[in-house]
């Protein structure tokens, strides 16, 4: 989508990720307690010239984070306990 806007490649993406407690409003929206720990992944993506073109902030309770990240040479790939089955699953290498 992000490409499409811009006509052309995402030259590269940044994601910080870090821990937090929850505050009273976000234990409530998140339906947790409030002090559990929270994930807070911040993430910018950003054109050629080095030019930001998209930032934002998602909290993720900590007991149902899951988040995987695979880069290879076809790209650079993402997935969530919500997503997983959109990855592709790797076969082990064939050891006979």
């Amino acid at each position: 989508m992000i490409q499409k806007v811009l006509k052309g490649p995402v030259a590269r993406m940044q994601f910080v990720v870090s821990s937090v407690p929850a505050s009273r409003a976000e234990a409530r929206l998140l339906k947790t307690q409030i002090s559990a720990p929270l994930l807070v992944r911040e993430h910018t993506y950003f054109a050629s010239e080095d030019r930001p073109v998209l930032a934002g902030t998602v909290l993720f309770r900590g007991d149902l984070y899951r988040f995987r990240f695979e880069i290879g040479v076809d790209g650079f790939r993402l997935g969530s306990i919500f997503g997983e089955e959109s990855l592709p699953q790797r076969r082990p290498p064939d050891h006979a």
